[in-house]
């Protein structure tokens, strides 16, 4: 018997940061979260993580210590939330995947979108939404491209 499951309703949030983005979309489609955005940023602390001088390279926002900083934040909101990480070659790559895909498929089946790093080309966070195991696939949302919109005037 193949297993699958589809969480709907479920999207990425407009935010400047992916991984707030994906923890605001991952929140609200639980149920967890209805408030107004900057209040999630405040209480996270992720609206005070960055004091970047406008001669940095762009790319500093993203410079911190992503593990013990997102786990810390989520905390601060009473959310628990783990994290996998493994390289492939590492010895133990085999069963951090097969941990990492049960606790994916886990939280999906509980009603709760995972967000992960880079799901797709974009290397953004976005959120797992869905799971396909006949075709060994998972349904994944990621961050609306800022960059393609247009400016009025």
């Amino acid at each position: 018997m193949m297993a699958g499951k589809e969480l709907q309703g479920i999207h990425m949030a407009d935010n400047w940061t992916s991984y707030m983005a994906a923890v605001e979309g991952a929140l609200r489609g639980a149920g967890l979260w209805d408030e107004e955005t900057f209040k999630l940023m405040g209480i996270t602390g992720m609206g005070f993580q960055f004091i970047v001088h406008k001669t940095c390279c762009p790319s500093s926002v993203t410079v911190y210590d992503w593990l013990d900083e997102h786990m810390t934040m989520m905390d601060r909101i009473g959310v628990h939330s783990q994290q996998a990480m493994a390289w492939l070659g590492m010895n133990t790559f085999g069963l951090a995947q097969r941990d990492a895909l049960a606790a994916i498929k886990g939280s999906i089946d509980r009603g709760m979108a995972v967000i992960v790093w880079a799901p797709t080309p974009i290397l953004e966070f976005g959120l797992i939404t869905g799971y396909d195991d006949g075709d060994a696939a998972f349904t994944v949302e990621q961050p609306h491209d800022w960059r393609n919109t247009s400016s009025v005037g």
